[in-house]
């Protein structure tokens, strides 16, 4: 996290750095905080060339890019575990499905928004917005059949989903379908 600790290298007071602690954030993986270490003695102590600092600087970064690629390959599984459960007929809430992914609801939220751009709600609205269009496209039910076999509270509910997410109303968009 960049903003959790700034550091100026041109700073006069060595000691201020190296009696506290390093900790860019709590979340930071150990192997970032000890190259920022290494970068910052060997900046203030070892009286290393621009080279050297610079090769600690790059050092620094790979790592962080590492740990992110990481942390982006473990939230993957989970992302993906989510999004089958979500998938789930049975529609389980927002929070059993945390709890089957061993995270929690709001950790879940966050995660998934961040690597999905959606909310696990919203997720779940666009599948069921998918399952009903094919549904108006292949079969003859009616809006509030296909509202009731997808589970939206009521028809009304289910046509002003519909009309925010495609621009148009269920039935307009059989219509147009027919044209």
């Amino acid at each position: 996290e960049a903003d959790d600790l700034l550091v100026s290298f041109d700073s006069k007071d060595k000691e201020l750095l190296m009696d506290a602690p390093i900790v860019l954030s709590e979340r930071t993986p150990l192997s970032c905080v000890e190259r920022f270490r290494a970068l910052v003695e060997g900046h203030f102590y070892k009286g290393l060339t621009k080279l050297q600092k610079k090769g600690l600087f790059y050092l620094l970064l790979d790592t962080i890019i590492t740990e992110a690629e990481a942390q982006t390959n473990e939230h993957r599984h989970l992302i993906d575990q989510a999004k089958a459960l979500l998938q789930d007929a049975s529609e389980p809430s927002i929070g059993e499905i945390a709890k089957r992914c061993a995270v929690s609801e709001s950790g879940l939220r966050q995660i998934f928004k961040e690597q999905t751009g959606l909310t696990p709600t919203q997720y779940r609205t666009d599948i069921k917005l998918k399952k009903a269009i094919y549904l108006l496209e292949s079969t003859d039910l009616t809006v509030s059949e296909i509202a009731e076999h997808l589970h939206f509270f009521d028809a009304a509910y289910f046509c002003k989903v519909f009309r925010s997410r495609v621009g148009i109303t269920p039935k307009q968009y059989v219509k147009n379908k027919k044209i």
